[in-house]
């Protein structure tokens, strides 16, 4: 079962983390990202370096980044 659909399963408040943060069924932005970056990992997606989730401030804080690393 996919990561993103484990999250999915009552009474699950969060899923496997990948690309640093936990994909969260609640956070549809999380289950996006987790599907374009695994779609990334079978070369469906070609032409960018694609992670995710990723939360916000690490994506625009180098220190937040460095913090939570």
């Amino acid at each position: 079962m996919p990561c993103w659909e484990r999250s999915r399963q009552p009474g699950a408040e969060g899923g496997d983390p990948v690309g640093g943060e936990t994909v969260n069924y609640k956070i549809p932005a999380t289950i996006d990202a987790t599907a374009l970056s695994k779609m990334a990992d079978r070369g469906q997606i070609t032409g960018a370096v694609i992670d995710g989730p990723l939360a916000f401030d690490n994506a625009i804080s180098k220190e937040a980044a460095r913090i939570k690393a």
